[in-house]
């Protein structure tokens, strides 16, 4: 008789375990959705859209430019001055 109860209370047990776990993983997911959304929300307001542009030297002195813009996602790098000015004209005279 103790036996069959034992198995009784683990039915029982085992089905409140896999609603659980069925709950679980549709939080999980609702979790991980509201997650990704705040990411991109926040992202996107934080990310500035204007051109950086700053210099970098070598061991002997020399100057580099460097310059990214964000809106179109590419930049340059360890550019002369010249450089620059070519990739800034190719850029934005498109």
């Amino acid at each position: 008789m103790e036996n069959c109860a034992n198995v009784s209370d683990r039915d029982r047990l085992e089905r409140v375990w896999h609603q659980q776990q069925k709950y679980f993983r549709v939080s999980h997911n609702l979790r991980e959705q509201i997650r990704k959304a705040f990411y991109w929300l926040i992202t996107g307001l934080t990310t500035e859209d204007k051109l950086k542009i700053w210099t970098c030297s070598d061991r002997l002195g020399n100057t580099y430019w460097n310059a990214y813009d964000p809106l179109k996602g590419h930049g340059i790098q360890q550019a002369t001055e010249s450089e620059l000015r070519l990739w800034l004209e190719q850029r934005y005279n498109r």
